[in-house]
């Protein structure tokens, strides 16, 4: 048995009674903290034959009686449905192996599409972060060590950015951020609440460190495509008899968008006035900016912008506007309201 190392992994071969037959086996080390550098790769000799992996999938053998296993290029490039239809075709074929055919064409298509749907379809969640990370270093943060040497001093970003937890819309993936360009809110349906120190604080934090601390010079509030926070936003009777713990309670922050849209797009389908409110919610987010005392002074002084967005991934468009409001630097939050037709 010979064991080379490759990248972390130890790939084994196994040399069998028979000398034309050569079956590999591939396992990852326990050790997943202990990541490999990229240049442990090259410590095999030259000299040393590295097996390799023909298939990463289950080889087919039916029952010893119907068939004698045996391997070839062939098979390897086969598909599951392929030599399923193989093995129903040798049988019928085999006039004596009619018998036991029914019993055991159905096993084995059992087997087959057992593994066929286990195994592709697997998935290990640690492996992937591993590989992820793997794939990053490798690529971006070995690659670009001037970058990351002045991200380890600090951050600076230019932007603040609100953008909805949907797994479909990460902002820097669609905006093309680097590491150290945007600071990145990200929570249902893309919503900014009013200041509130009690019930949002979570929210008022961020706002207050990347305004006041971080010194971002714009706020973009990010609205997106098949946004279900805004379908929920639209569906929901908010009536007070609420059938979630924070769901109903956090999309009503932008309650203002919903009673805009059905006024204007009552008669509407219900899908268009998604649409609509999907847009109209981002600039309710961007009026609740302006509640917060350090973006009032912002946008007074001339230091900080407010910036709508909306990010149609079905179609592969992006919008972006800017909204502009008459304030003084003595307005209040009872003027804000008064602005934006509230009632406190």
């Amino acid at each position: 048995m010979a064991t080379a190392p490759l990248s972390g992994f130890f790939l084994t071969s196994l040399s069998p009674s028979q000398p034309s037959l050569q079956k590999q086996t591939l396992r990852s080390s326990p050790t997943v903290a202990c990541l490999p550098s990229s240049s442990s790769s090259s410590s095999s000799s030259s000299s040393r034959s590295v097996p390799t992996l023909i298939r990463n999938e289950p080889v087919f053998a039916a029952p010893a009686p119907i068939i004698t296993p045996y391997w070839s290029e062939e098979m390897g490039s086969e598909a599951y449905e392929e030599a399923i239809e193989a093995l129903k075709k040798l049988i019928i074929e085999k006039e004596e192996l009619k018998t036991v055919a029914a019993a055991k064409v159905e096993q084995a298509t059992a087997a087959l599409q057992t593994g066929t749907s286990s195994d592709k379809k697997a998935f290990d969640p640690v492996e992937n972060i591993k590989q992820g990370f793997i794939t990053f270093k490798k690529e971006k943060y070995e690659t670009n060590p001037a970058l990351y040497g002045e991200l380890a001093k600090g951050q600076s970003p230019k932007y603040m950015v609100f953008a909805c937890s949907d797994s479909r819309v990460c902002p820097s993936h669609v905006l093309n951020f680097q590491p150290g360009e945007a600071f990145v809110v990200r929570n249902i349906a893309n919503m900014v609440p009013p200041f509130d120190k009690v019930k949002y604080g979570g929210v008022g934090a961020a706002i207050e460190y990347a305004v006041l601390h971080l010194k971002v010079e714009n706020i973009v509030v990010i609205g997106h495509s098949a946004c279900g926070g805004i379908k929920g936003l639209m569906s929901f009777p908010l009536d007070g008899n609420n059938s979630t713990d924070f769901i109903e309670d956090w999309v009503k922050i932008c309650l203002p968008a919903k009673s805009k849209v059905i006024s204007e797009l009552g008669d509407s389908a219900f899908e268009d006035q998604c649409g609509r409110c999907e847009r109209e919610a981002v600039n309710v987010s961007l009026a609740n900016l302006l509640t917060y005392p350090f973006v009032r002074e912002g946008l007074v002084k001339g230091t900080l912008a407010l910036k709508g967005g909306y990010y149609d991934f079905i179609k592969g468009a992006f919008e972006l506007w800017g909204l502009e409001f008459g304030l003084s630097e003595t307005s209040s939050v009872k003027d804000v309201a008064t602005i934006l037709h509230w009632k406190l």
